[in-house]
């Protein structure tokens, strides 16, 4: 399985995100291995653009420090300080549990591990109700903790609108409790403000926005929307390992999947669930790409036959007379969401695992 990625898809999508906001700020979601399209390659390509990087977790940090300078925020509760610190990672704070200790850990490594401040983001709980600091009290005393301890800056504040695509009301309210928290800082403190996920640029773009940064993760891959011209950034193929005839009468796979009503060519794709090809996409049609006797390319749907394996499917290509160059596993994963009652999220960063 072999993952193919279009450089110029994926810069066409930033900069007409980077239009869609204003030129404002970006910062690229590249959490769960850029969802899926591999966080070192698509931070290659995006590290002279981009404002910022965000991640789930300092190991996801840590392997694309390894190919840029820009800012990376940790979104995720980060508990391992050490590693944030010696490779510049930004940290999420959510309480002020977490703020104290950090300080305390400051206090006593700072000077240890040569690291003069760290940069946090404190994360606002406006209504999702998942990571956050929910009450303007405790955001408040926060903000007299900063203020008081000259090895922690505080880079950024943001929050996370859960319903941006789907409950416009909602949104509005998530955004007016953030406005009140954001209110609430000093001017000299001056962090970024920003917000995700990416249907938020869409709402924001219809009025005067009061956010320095958006981080956008779906739309920067080509799915979410149709508003902006956004381009598909990813193509998954894979050769096949067996091509076998079949005759009129076997089957083919587990639990009598498949019963062959007529003679066959079947070819067998290395990919199975094992790499998040699911068992559900057993019928689905997939594009073959093959050369004929003339030496022309040509393509054809050929339908899979029998229950996905847990490394390998079975492909009926009866009607391809020629040599087989490659499948298409995957080029939309929205169309497949769809049919298979999920969302294009977990299609994408379920086919992960690239096995020769």
């Amino acid at each position: 399985m072999e993952k193919k990625l279009s450089k110029r898809n994926l810069l066409n999508n930033f900069f007409e995100i980077k239009k869609q906001v204003n030129n404002k700020k970006i910062c690229a979601v590249v959490k769960a291995n850029a969802y899926g399209h591999g966080s070192v390659e698509v931070a290659n390509i995006l590290k002279q653009y981009v404002d910022f990087f965000a991640v789930a977790n300092v190991d996801e940090g840590v392997k694309i420090r390894g190919i840029t300078s820009s800012p990376i925020l940790v979104l995720g509760k980060t508990k391992n300080f050490k590693t944030s610190l010696l490779n510049s990672l930004s940290i999420s704070i959510s309480s002020i549990e977490e703020l104290k200790n950090l300080i305390d850990f400051m206090n006593i490594y700072a000077n240890i591990l040569n690291v003069n401040f760290a940069k946090i983001h404190i994360k606002v709980n406006s209504g999702m109700n998942r990571y956050g600091v929910s009450t303007l009290s405790e955001f408040k005393q926060m903000i007299k903790l900063i203020l008081a301890c000259d090895k922690i800056v505080l880079e950024g504040v943001y929050t996370h609108f859960s319903t941006a695509d789907c409950d416009y009301n909602y949104y509005l309210k998530q955004k007016a409790i953030f406005l009140k928290f954001i209110s609430s800082i000093p001017n000299k403190l001056n962090p970024i403000v920003h917000v995700g996920g990416s249907f938020s640029i869409l709402n924001e773009s219809k009025t005067v926005s009061n956010f320095d940064m958006f981080r956008i993760g779906l739309f920067l891959y080509g799915y979410g929307t149709k508003e902006i011209c956004l381009k598909k950034v990813l193509k998954i193929i894979s050769k096949i390992n067996l091509v076998r005839y079949v005759k009129k009468g076997e089957r083919v796979g587990y639990a009598n999947g498949f019963v062959a009503e007529k003679n066959m060519k079947i070819a067998i794709v290395p990919v199975g669930y094992a790499d998040g090809f699911l068992r559900s996409f057993k019928n689905e049609k997939l594009w073959v790409c093959y050369v004929d006797e003339k030496g022309k390319k040509h393509v054809k749907k050929c339908q899979i036959v029998g229950n996905i394996c847990m490394d390998c499917f079975m492909l009926d290509v009866s009607n391809i007379s020629g040599k087989i160059l490659y499948v298409e596993v995957l080029s939309n994963a929205e169309m497949l969401a769809k049919r298979h009652g999920t969302i294009s999220y977990e299609i994408l960063t379920n086919l992960n695992n690239c096995r020769l």
